[in-house]
């Protein structure tokens, strides 16, 4: 959670983090096995906070920049819960909404 408390602190963070996720988190489609579930388990839980912390008025975007990054996360979201339903028990959701775990090595 001390992430997302970061993030919120600084609007430019926001968007830095969210490219940073569109990058590394809607890239794994193009794997395959069981990292592709592990990683799928992993981020989705980050979607609708970064989605929401996109969405804040303090976000330096123009409106039409943060619908579309929004429309990202959305499709993200949709391709975790894919892949979770189709690699049952190899990684889903395991982790608490907010999906941060809250040692340092998180």
């Amino acid at each position: 959670m001390h992430v997302l408390a970061s993030l919120a602190a600084c609007p430019w963070a926001q968007v830095i983090k969210a490219s940073d996720f569109t990058d590394n988190a809607v890239g794994i489609i193009h794997l395959t096995g069981p990292k592709l579930a592990r990683l799928a388990g992993k981020y989705a839980p980050l979607v609708p906070a970064l989605r929401e912390l996109i969405l804040r008025p303090d976000t330096p975007l123009e409106a039409d920049v943060k619908e579309l990054i929004a429309g990202q996360l959305d499709t993200a979201r949709e391709r975790f819960a894919a892949i979770s339903h189709s690699h049952p028990g190899t990684g889903g959701t395991s982790r608490p909404p907010g999906g941060l775990r809250s040692s340092p090595s998180g």
